[in-house]
């Protein structure tokens, strides 16, 4: 299984976002595909990204398996990618916490220094009772 991606110029999203412009004018740049993996036979699927100040890319993916990318299933891992242009520099899993798989789907960058990149995440149990959660993660890149 692998994730894709497409470039949009910025101004012109946003500007279709707010409705100032039609969707359909924003121009669709180059797609990338990602391979990242599976874990007990279950795809890595890209649920967001960030962009670092150095060019590269940390993406946050979740194994779900799921018979679609809209229903909800068992997440059986999740974790976060390193990808330098078109290649995956690294990925590495995110650990469970009290025997559970908290599923990333949210990352905002919070600072980046000499010691790596702190990230706030958004964790996402797929439970309609519970709010979703944060994490602060610590990533040494």
């Amino acid at each position: 299984m692998s994730s894709s991606s497409v470039d949009v110029p910025l101004q012109e999203l946003v500007s279709a976002v707010l409705g100032r412009s039609d969707a359909h004018s924003v121009p669709i740049g180059r797609s990338h595909v990602y391979e990242l993996g599976e874990v007990d036979g279950v795809g890595l699927a890209v649920t967001d990204a960030i962009a670092l100040p150095d060019g590269r890319v940390l993406l946050s993916a979740a194994a779900e398996d799921s018979p679609n990318a809209v229903d909800d299933g068992p997440v059986v891992a999740t974790a976060l990618a390193l990808v330098d242009g078109e290649r995956v520099v690294d990925v590495a899993p995110l650990p469970e916490v009290d025997g559970h798989v908290h599923k990333v789907e949210g990352l905002a960058l919070r600072r980046v220094d000499d010691s790596g990149v702190r990230l706030l995440a958004v964790v996402d149990d797929d439970d309609p009772s519970a709010p979703s959660s944060t994490i602060d993660l610590r990533v040494e890149i």
